[in-house]
């Protein structure tokens, strides 16, 4: 396990905040934050420990339309600073559509993959494997 001085701590978890866009909210208790700040900070704590892979499984499922919109941009953004690999587990086709690279469906008794949709600029391939 790595060890951290009290400085690089302050330091990381300062960048991270600022990389989740909350470096001006830092001070804030849990109970004061939103359901879309407390999902970036869950993501910022993810990010710290330097992961090769970001697994999101149903990440914005409890949040409003309103928020889960601004939390999918946000998504969006901070994969096009970071490049970070992330897999997105979700129920939602649009958010899927909307955010991802590849797209897996699996089929009702999820043993399989049921479709595989590559996206890019635009709808480049769908290769149905049943």
């Amino acid at each position: 396990m790595i060890r951290f001085s009290r400085q690089d701590i302050r330091e990381r978890t300062a960048y991270f905040l600022d990389v989740v866009s909350l470096a001006d909210r830092h001070k804030l208790l849990p109970r004061e934050c939103s359901g879309g700040m407390q999902q970036r900070v869950a993501i910022a704590r993810a990010l710290a420990a330097d992961p090769k892979v970001l697994l999101l499984d149903e990440p914005f499922g409890a949040l409003d339309l309103h928020i889960r919109a601004t939390m999918q941009e946000f998504l969006y953004r901070l994969w096009e600073r970071t490049r970070l690999t992330a897999i997105l587990i979700t129920h939602d086709l649009e958010e899927a559509l909307l955010l991802a690279q590849q797209v897996h469906v699996l089929a009702p008794n999820p043993d399989r993959i049921s479709c595989l949709t590559t996206l890019g600029a635009g709808l480049q391939a769908v290769t149905s494997t049943s």
